[in-house]
């Protein structure tokens, strides 16, 4: 492999375009071209990271998605975007500041991987709660709601429906306590354990682990009934040979009746397994 090529294929599994006024990050610089594009892309078994690239108009916007459909190896593709002049710009820009470290993130950035998993559930559809959340709670709960959490309060009504709807293991209702501990308690730890667990569901961890202890499971089983028949043919082999010695036979005639007579796999493995019981072996 050359070192200084791609390691990993990188492959596009979603790309949307954004309007003005409708970025679903809100730090993004309002200072920058007036449309989103926002892919999310996987490189090779590293989790989904999401990346924003911005245009001036929406046919250039949607000019770049339909070079990249779903499912589509991109690995050099998007090279020409980090090339451009603009991009440059922008590295050098985040460069100079403390920002860098947070855009150079490995995997997705903090909140990417829940948002997606509670607009793909139908939670909300990227910026607004959905209706069937609001009258699932009623009215009055979620005037309360407003009341307490202030600007927060569509984090807090959808955890609360998704807490009393949701299987807790499920990843939207993860999606969903993630967001409730980064937005309303401030516990980073509970929320970064969650995001984990989130990540490990979504990307197939948890799947993947589960498969791979019951193959161990199975192997070990297996494993231990092979044991066992080979100490029952072993004895099978030594009580018949034992039997016939017992008659007058030399050691090497008995190891060739009992193969004869279906006990042990040959004439040549009963008289190895009679010489290594007698040895001690």
């Amino acid at each position: 492999m050359e070192i200084r090529d791609a390691a990993r294929k990188t492959i596009l599994k979603h790309a949307e375009v954004f309007a003005p006024g409708h970025f679903p990050n809100s730090s993004y610089p309002s200072n920058e071209p007036t449309w989103l594009v926002m892919i999310t892309t996987k490189a090779g078994t590293l989790p989904s990271k999401t990346s924003f690239f911005p245009f001036d108009s929406e046919d250039s916007a949607r000019d770049f998605v339909d070079q990249f459909p779903p499912g589509a190896d991109i690995t050099d593709k998007l090279d020409m975007r980090r090339h451009s002049a603009y991009m440059r710009t922008r590295i050098e820009n985040l460069m100079d500041t403390d920002a860098a470290g947070d855009w150079l993130n490995i995997g997705d950035s903090d909140g990417a991987l829940p948002w997606q998993v509670l607009k793909d559930a139908g939670i909300n559809n990227g910026l607004v709660t959905s209706p069937h959340v609001l009258e699932f709670l009623g009215p009055k709960r979620v005037s309360r709601i407003k009341k307490k959490f202030g600007e927060n309060w569509a984090t807090a009504a959808e955890f609360e429906y998704c807490y009393l709807e949701l299987p807790h293991s499920s990843p939207a209702y993860l999606a969903a306590l993630y967001d409730f501990h980064y937005y309303i308690t401030g516990n980073d730890f509970s929320a970064g354990y969650i995001l984990r667990d989130l990540e490990c569901l979504v990307y197939g961890v948890e799947s993947g682990a589960v498969k791979a202890d019951a193959i161990m499971a199975a192997a070990k089983a297996g494993g231990e009934a092979r044991a066992m028949a080979a100490v029952a043919s072993r004895e099978a082999i030594l009580d018949e040979m034992s039997r016939l010695i017992a008659q007058g036979k030399k050691p090497a005639q008995a190891a060739d009746i009992a193969a004869r007579r279906g006990i042990g796999k040959s004439g040549d493995a009963n008289r190895k397994a009679w010489y290594r019981h007698n040895s001690g072996t």
